[in-house]
């Protein structure tokens, strides 16, 4: 398992591999998956550790690694992924630097839905930034720059690779 690798091995390393193997998983489906779930986890660092009992007791003797994990809907893939074992740490903390990893590998994002944790107003505006970046690229770039390709006779990048797609 990751956990088992992370144990063992420098963490900045294993943020490296997990961010690899998640570009290499993606990539056969990448600008395909539009829907994304996102959720975050307290995982303890040792199997004799119960978070429950250690709330009810007040003791944390081990510690617990907190993590998000941004996930596509159709094909099930991790798109996004972060951790912190920082006892200061919280899900939402992590959920802007996962977010934007799984739309650097998933480009074609419309949705992302989540908890009431991800509600919030920060994390609202961030998926909205992100929807007014791939809006912005869909239409071809700046307006300015549209209207002066359409005045010349010229179509956008896009629409001459749309042009010449099969749609078989």
């Amino acid at each position: 398992s990751y956990k088992t690798v992370e144990r063992g091995y420098d963490r900045r390393a294993v943020r490296r591999l997990l961010d690899e193997v998640f570009a290499l998983t993606n990539e056969p489906v990448a600008g395909l998956e539009r829907i994304f779930s996102v959720d975050g986890t307290g995982l303890s660092t040792s199997v004799k550790q119960n978070y429950e009992r250690d709330a009810r007791s007040g003791k944390r003797s081990l510690g617990y690694v907190r993590a998000v994990a941004v996930i596509g809907t159709t094909f099930q893939l991790f798109a996004g992924w972060r951790s912190t074992d920082d006892p200061a740490g919280s899900e939402l903390a992590l959920f802007p630097d996962a977010l934007r990893g799984a739309h650097a590998l998933q480009p074609g994002m419309a949705m992302v839905v989540g908890d009431g944790l991800y509600a919030t107003r920060p994390a609202c505006r961030l998926v909205g930034e992100l929807g007014e970046n791939l809006a912005r690229i869909r239409r071809g770039g700046p307006e300015k720059a549209v209207e002066l390709h359409r005045k010349r006779g010229k179509l956008t990048a896009r629409e001459r690779i749309e042009r010449l797609i099969d749609e078989g």
